[in-house]
């Protein structure tokens, strides 16, 4: 599995950060052009749900929900850290499933920040389960659930319309079945899939996209190019305004320096 948690692996960025930098880089830039050109939205989300729920926590002074517990349960930190999530820092016990104190996910549904930081998303990998604050997204055998992560990555702005500033924001199930969403075949979610993640390859190993055998339309490979020299520019001129920075401050330090 392709993931890009390791494009920040050694950062001291919170989840947050990690998931903004993400969906405002290549990646994320590409998949807004694929999404809002390409292939723009023509039915709303609730149409492809098979399923939806949301987590709970059990209460908390009940040790027999807890303790020596191996259930994963996870938390909104952990959501959209990266693409994949195979395990929590949290764990709960059977007793609480058994009891109806929390909710259990399948594998391969897509796991929702609902409150605060909304939007962020990630895919679960294993059976697990996760407190108030997510919302869990089983889609029909019609969608690919890695095809509806970069469709949510890219078009997180859908989750935010009508929040307020001055409050703290919320989406509820109704607000996420009437969120538009882009239903294509199952060759072209391939397609996207497999073009997506062959950029994250070459992000990862800073090379250009120079494929261009995804039968995609044919200015995709000409932005996707464009975006990425965009990024290296960028990166570049950060690291000479670093160095820059470096040798005007050891100048000032021998400058001043005392005799």
């Amino acid at each position: 599995m392709i993931d890009w948690k390791e494009l920040y692996a050694s950062s001291s960025y919170t989840t947050a950060e990690k998931y903004r930098r993400f969906e405002n880089g290549p990646i994320g830039l590409i998949a807004r052009y694929l999404f809002g050109v390409c292939y723009k939205s023509n039915c709303l989300l609730g149409s492809c749900i098979e399923d939806i729920k949301t987590g709970k926590t059990p209460p908390t002074g009940t040790a027999t929900y807890f303790d020596n517990g191996n259930i994963d349960w996870f938390k909104p930190n952990e959501i959209g850290e990266s693409k994949y999530l195979n395990a929590s820092k949290n764990k709960i016990t059977k007793v609480a499933i058994e009891q109806k104190k929390a909710t259990i996910f399948k594998k391969d549904t897509l796991l929702l920040n609902c409150i605060g930081d909304i939007g962020r998303v990630s895919i679960l990998k294993v059976n697990a389960s996760s407190n108030q604050q997510i919302t869990g997204i089983n889609l029909t055998k019609e969608i690919n659930p890695e095809y509806a992560y970069y469709y949510f990555l890219s078009s997180r702005m859908l989750f935010q319309i009508g929040q307020l500033e001055t409050t703290l924001p919320i989406i509820n199930q109704a607000k996420i079945r009437n969120i538009p969403f882009s239903k294509v075949s199952m060759d072209i979610q391939d397609n996207i899939i497999s073009f997506l993640n062959y950029c994250l390859e070459c992000l990862l190993k800073e090379e250009l996209p120079v494929n261009n055998s995804f039968n995609l339309p044919a200015n995709v490979y000409h932005v996707a190019k464009l975006i990425f020299l965009h990024h290296r520019f960028n990166k570049e001129c950060l690291n000479i305004m670093k160095t820059n920075q470096n040798i005007s401050i050891l100048f000032v330090n021998q400058f001043y320096k005392k005799p």
